[in-house]
């Protein structure tokens, strides 16, 4: 309800002041809880406000100067609903967690998990398994609403956030975020994918397990959607998201009670 109350605050003051200001500092806080190491890029507007640290605090970012400033404190709590330490094999490349154990995969500096998260959070309206079938949850992971999605990764590992993804597209296609070439690097060449146009180069086996929103199920098959860490505003967040008959990963935002797909990376040694 504190949430609630404190989303409902800065709506208010936002609304109050015909929106993000244009012109002082932001300064944007994200505390998370003592048992989650995640870093997350902040982000208020598409462009115009962003920052970004590992640490648990995110630093002030400048704008253009004016005659007056402005301050805007936008907090995010998360608790971690995973508590089990999964065991790590580099050798093996794999991560073995009391619900499953998961293939994993280097790419450039970056440890990413192979496959989706398929993990049980401890509330049962914050997660689905596509179609509410058991098997979706075992082929394709679980989805997420944003949240829990901050919440569920094990420890050593965190919720990916926009410069993370940047960086895996970067290491696949020599670009920083959209390109021709790195949805077909990270897609599984699967017939999962109503349209099979991907190499798996890097062994990320991206995998199109669709979404979910207010009660509906949507594009499993043809498109497969990953929350980042990142959020915009204060009801929305960015994700990435990978088409059956493209070859390139797409950045949006969406509301936050949107279930996508989790891929857990592993905290920066």
């Amino acid at each position: 309800m504190k949430m609630i109350l404190w989303i409902f605050a800065i709506a208010l003051l936002l609304n109050s002041c015909g929106g993000v200001p244009t012109s002082g500092v932001v300064a944007i806080s994200y505390t998370p809880s003592s048992s989650l190491s995640s870093s997350s890029a902040l982000i208020v507007t598409t462009s115009s406000i962003t920052s970004s640290s590992s640490s648990s605090t995110i630093a002030v970012s400048s704008m253009s100067s004016g005659a007056s400033s402005s301050s805007v404190v936008i907090s995010y709590s998360f608790t971690a609903q995973n508590l089990q330490a999964c065991t790590y094999d580099p050798s093996a490349k794999t991560l073995a967690c009391a619900e499953q154990t998961y293939l994993t995969t280097t790419i450039g500096s970056q440890n990413w998990m192979a496959e989706n998260l398929n993990f049980i959070p401890s509330s049962s309206s914050s997660s689905w398994c596509y179609g509410n079938a058991d098997s979706n949850c075992t082929t394709y992971g679980r989805l997420y609403d944003w949240m829990t999605a901050n919440e569920v990764c094990p420890t050593g590992w965190h919720l990916p956030d926009t410069t993370e993804w940047n960086q895996l597209v970067a290491s696949v296609s020599n670009s920083t975020q959209n390109d021709s070439l790195a949805g077909k690097a990270l897609k599984a060449n699967s017939a999962l994918w109503t349209t099979n146009t991907g190499t798996n180069t890097n062994g990320f086996t991206a995998l199109p397990g669709g979404s979910y929103y207010s009660s509906q199920f949507y594009s499993q098959g043809a498109k497969g959607y990953w929350w980042t860490a990142s959020f915009f505003g204060y009801s929305h967040a960015y994700e990435r998201n990978i088409l059956a008959d493209s070859t390139t990963v797409e950045a949006d935002f969406y509301n936050q009670a949107n279930g996508f797909s989790v891929r857990c990376i592993m905290n920066a040694q």
